[in-house]
């Protein structure tokens, strides 16, 4: 697995160039986002309880016990965004190309989500700035993995790459909507963080 994050990130074309040769079984995907998932939410809960914020003379923090579930939450948002998009991209494959099979969608939307599971590591230092900057950067990053996997990988075309990603790009758009009304939500009625310090 570490090759594969090494390859997606550091070499994505000849990484992608060579999937097809790689013996990955049908739950590969979902298996690689659920073990890259778990570092932005611990990265998060280091960051809220251990490290926190600084607010003038003042370090505040997220209640221990509270960040514990808060991190649960994001890591099953984490995994249930990258399954669903990766069916989606099953899903919409007839429109662009023949049928791609679903474990196929779900492992490409992985891989390509490889770059945002590492800047969820940046929660570690929660200075605002600076996740932005980072997660930013990342996003970018795997918006250009994603045209590239549905080109090299999957072998669509560039014109239909181009709109593959960008329908693939509104759905992602569409479903952190509902993950920040769901936030909302959840902090009101479920997990209301408790800040200390």
């Amino acid at each position: 697995m570490i090759n594969d994050v090494l390859g997606i990130v550091l070499k994505p074309k000849t990484y992608l160039q060579g999937l097809e040769s790689k013996s990955h079984g049908p739950f590969w995907g979902v298996i690689y986002t659920a073990v890259l998932s778990l570092f932005p939410p611990m990265a998060f809960y280091w960051g809220t309880t251990v490290q926190g914020w600084e607010v003038g003379s003042r370090t505040i923090k997220i209640e221990a016990g509270n960040a514990f579930w808060l991190a649960v939450f994001f890591y099953l948002a984490l995994i249930t965004g990258t399954i669903c998009t990766g069916v989606l991209v099953s899903w919409i494959s007839r429109t662009y190309t023949e049928k791609i099979a679903t474990a196929k969608g779900v492992e490409t939307i992985a891989l390509c989500a490889t770059p945002m599971f590492l800047s969820g590591l940046g929660a570690i230092y929660p200075v605002l700035w600076f996740d932005i900057l980072l997660a930013t950067t990342a996003a970018a990053y795997a918006i250009y993995l994603i045209y590239l996997s549905l080109n090299v990988h999957l072998k669509i075309s560039e014109e239909k790459s181009f709109l593959y990603t960008c329908a693939t790009l509104a759905f992602i758009s569409v479903a952190a909507i509902c993950v920040m009304g769901a936030t909302a939500i959840a902090w009101e009625f479920m997990a209301t963080p408790t800040f200390i310090g």
